[in-house]
C-alpha cells in the first residue's frame, strides 16, 4: 500500500469528505509515512493512522477536535476497507478497541 494509493482510495469515497477533514487526513498520511507499507492491507493502514491520531489528542482544543474527527474517519474507513477486503471486521474492531484503551 502506497500513500498515493491510500489517498486515491480515500478520494473515491462518497459522500465526499469536507475540505478541512481531507486536509487533516492528508497531513496525517504525511506525518506518519511508515503507516503505509507494501505488505500491509488498506484496512490495517487506515486503522493504524486512526490510532496514531487518537493517541496524539491531548485535550480540548480546536486542533484536537479535528484530530478526533480525522481519527474517527480513518477508523470508519478501516472498517469499510476490511469489509471490501473480505477480512474479519469483528477481529479488526476488537483489536482497535484493545489498542485504543
Amino acid at each position: 500500500m502506497t500513500n498515493d494509493l491510500l489517498k486515491a482510495w480515500l478520494d473515491a469515497r462518497r459522500p465526499e469528505r469536507p475540505a478541512e477533514l481531507v486536509a487533516r487526513m492528508d497531513a496525517a498520511i504525511r506525518e506518519y509515512p511508515d503507516a503505509a507499507s507494501s505488505d500491509r492491507r488498506l484496512s490495517e493502514v487506515l486503522a493504524q493512522l486512526g490510532l496514531l491520531l487518537l493517541r496524539k489528542v491531548s485535550g480540548p482544543s480546536q486542533a484536537d477536535a479535528l484530530d478526533l474527527l480525522a481519527a474517527d474517519a480513518f477508523v470508519t474507513y478501516a472498517i469499510e476497507a476490511a469489509g471490501e477486503e473480505g477480512s474479519d471486521v469483528g477481529t479488526l474492531v476488537n483489536r482497535l478497541l484493545r489498542e485504543a484503551a
